[in-house]
């Protein structure tokens, strides 16, 4: 090869290196997220007061980063980042705090950050840690079950409290006039007994309701559910038309019955979606009914929910509601 042309290709090499250096140095500078203790454990702490903490991010990169969205998850609340723009060298603080209140047992919780730093795009913040009752109920809920219309029920819950020199019950509230707290005696283990009664006079349906109960540590809630059933029954309680294909259709079949001692008529009914009928057909008249749900063609396409809801007249039942649901359409896992 000559020595001219030789010349020429080294210097077209050397200008190919100079015109790519700039934009190869360019595409190094890229933001980097530091994370200073990105798990903090708490350690061992008593329900009630809060924990906190503040979180520390630093810009290690050689190009600006930006802190996007804070999402917490459930439990824990995050303030504002002290800065979302973070030049190289710079750093912001994130404090999150946890409320105990209603924690119990080894507890992690997290707080997921956006950024733009390509490798850290989504950044996690975790708190850990255990959290100890300073009052525990038990059991922790009162589930009365299945109770017939008319008939009244009872349950115990005892309060224990894990520094139990000095323990006080103060003032019992909950919403629902059917359901009353007695307090019964105090336990032996320092804590108290209380007594929850269902009145016969709960009306049909699933009812639920909380007791509120303070005391010289912390409040103390006792979730308090169960079903008044009366002498109308459904079979099934609710209809499920599962997956039904684009402009299908589907029918499923419920059975009403009466074990009441008087005859039960069937007035009316309603559906909260005009894509689902029904009509009734009686099997025994005045003891069971044959209802056959029907969900429409032309439906459109999504989830649907909703009620059926059929008058009678029961004086104790004057409504009997069936709750249905379908995806109509093609769906992709």
């Amino acid at each position: 090869m000559p020595k001219a042309f030789r010349r020429l290709s080294i210097t077209l090499a050397a200008v190919a290196i100079i015109a790519i250096a700039p934009f190869a140095g360019f595409a190094a500078g890229q933001p980097i997220l530091e994370i200073d203790q990105a798990t903090y454990n708490f350690g061992t702490v008593l329900n009630g007061p809060p924990v906190s903490h503040v979180f520390k991010l630093k810009n290690v990169g050689q190009a600006k980063l930006i802190i996007g969205q804070v999402m917490p998850s459930c439990g824990c609340t995050a303030a504002k980042p002290t800065k979302t723009e973070l030049e190289p060298g710079e750093t912001s603080e994130i404090k999150v705090t946890l409320a105990t209140g209603a924690l119990n047992g080894q507890s992690s919780h997290t707080i997921t950050i956006a950024t733009n730093d390509p490798k850290h795009q989504t950044a996690t913040l975790t708190m850990v840690g255990n959290v100890r009752l300073q009052v525990s109920a038990t059991p922790p809920d009162i589930d009365f079950g299945k109770v017939p219309h008319g008939q009244s029920a009872t349950r115990e819950v005892t309060l224990t409290a894990l520094k139990p020199d000095g323990f006080k019950i103060g003032k019992i509230s909950n919403s629902n006039p059917n359901i009353q707290v007695e307090r019964e005696s105090t336990a032996s283990n320092g804590g108290a007994r209380l007594k929850i009664l269902l009145a016969s006079t709960m009306p049909v349906g699933p009812f639920v309701d909380t007791i509120d109960i303070a005391t010289n540590r912390v409040p103390t809630r006792v979730a308090v559910y169960g079903t008044v059933t009366g002498s109308i029954s459904v079979d099934p309680p609710q209809v499920s038309f599962g997956i039904v294909p684009h402009l299908g259709s589907a029918e499923r079949i419920v059975r009403i019955t009466n074990a009441g001692p008087r005859p039960l008529k069937l007035l009316g009914m309603a559906s909260t979606s005009s894509s689902v009928g029904a009509s009734i057909e009686p099997v025994t008249p005045g003891k069971e009914y044959k209802v056959t749900v029907l969900l429409r063609k032309n439906t459109p396409d999504g989830q649907l929910r909703g009620n059926l809801t059929i008058k009678t007249d029961d004086p104790e039942q004057q409504t009997v509601t069936i709750p249905y649901y379908a995806l109509v359409g093609k769906f992709e896992g």
